[in-house]
């Protein structure tokens, strides 16, 4: 299990400090001043009610404070970014082969294409898992070896960002065979392709 958003000294200051200001909400009772009525039937509803026990009541609301809890709790989770060893194993060695050609700058859904597969990159940056070595080789005219492989995602995202339409030819098979080439060394590796292509790189079927 790994926490890929705030770090874990920070998630639990704020989680201490979340649900002891929802405990606190839930629990303090602040006196209204009080007011001489004329009404029989506000006067029976403020003398039927029993009778609290100062500022630290009981608390009267458990399934409220239950539920402002659990959603507390979401948005921590959500901030944190958890993720369970199942999803996917780390130490990796990842390179994406990203498609800048001239056919992604094809206007698709009111948005060029290389606009679509920057989002679905940056979307797979995001799974990555922590020890992951991500590497960054750009199709469209000579394929260049725009990130080597590093640990700093950051980094990947920028150059991914960047990354603009090349007029020439695409070359496409050749940036794969370059983003293989990195990773023919490393034993658990795997090689993502962005592309608007439908075929695949090197021609096959698979």
């Amino acid at each position: 299990m790994t926490f890929r958003g705030l770090p874990l000294s920070l998630l639990a200051v704020s989680a201490a400090a979340g649900i002891a200001a929802i405990v606190v909400l839930y629990t303090v009772r602040w006196r209204l001043p009080r007011r001489v009525v004329a009404t029989v039937s506000l006067w029976l509803q403020a003398s039927g009610r029993q009778g609290g026990a100062g500022r630290l009541g009981l608390i009267d609301q458990l399934p409220s404070l239950f539920l402002q809890l659990i959603i507390f709790a979401c948005f921590l989770l959500a901030a944190s970014e958890l993720r369970f060893g199942c999803q996917s194993h780390s130490g990796r060695a990842v390179v994406i082969v990203f498609d800048r050609s001239a056919s992604m700058a094809t206007l698709e859904r009111l948005e060029p294409r290389i606009d679509t597969a920057r989002r679905r990159a940056l979307q797979r940056i995001s799974t990555s898992a922590e020890g992951d070595e991500l590497g960054l080789v750009l199709a469209g005219d000579a394929p260049v070896v725009a990130v080597p492989f590093t640990r700093d995602l950051a980094q990947v995202r920028s150059a991914i960002s960047r990354a603009t339409i090349r007029s020439a030819p695409g070359h496409l098979s050749e940036a794969v065979a370059r983003a293989c080439s990195l990773v023919e060394s490393t034993s658990d590796s795997i090689v993502v392709v962005v592309t608007d292509s439908a075929a695949p790189p090197d021609g096959g079927s698979g």
